[in-house]
């Protein structure tokens, strides 16, 4: 093995962590930020005149992990496609199934037990 063979493995290994990492990165991050801002400013949203802005944080805040991060790894993955990168490719069709694994173990699992077992404490 040459040392332009180890160049390109490399290179295709950042792609490859790429295409895995940053739809995680984005879609929980606009989650954690959103948190973030809400608890931030929990006094101000007291109020019921910004009923509507609490609303919107807080659909920003789920749809982070669920909606961003699964588009956007699709998104990674059909480009990746049009630009040749490979490992972008692979790690965006990792990246897509542990969302499904994270839909499946710990979202899924949240709903059921929040609807069940609402107001019992």
């Amino acid at each position: 093995m040459s040392i332009f063979n180890d160049e390109i493995v490399k290179r295709n290994f950042l792609h490859y962590w790429f295409g895995l990492g940053a739809p995680i990165i984005v879609g929980f991050g606009i989650t954690l930020f959103s948190f973030i801002f809400l608890m931030s400013f929990e006094e101000f949203f007291l109020n019921e005149d910004y009923f509507i802005i609490l609303n919107i944080i807080v659909i920003f805040a789920n749809l982070g992990h669920l909606v961003i991060w699964p588009l956007f790894a699709w998104w990674l993955k059909s480009h990746a496609k049009t630009i040749e990168k490979e490992g972008i490719e692979k790690g965006a069709r990792i990246s897509i199934k542990l969302y499904l694994v994270w839909l499946v173990f710990i979202v899924l699992p949240s709903m059921w037990f929040v609807i069940n077992f609402n107001g019992i404490v």
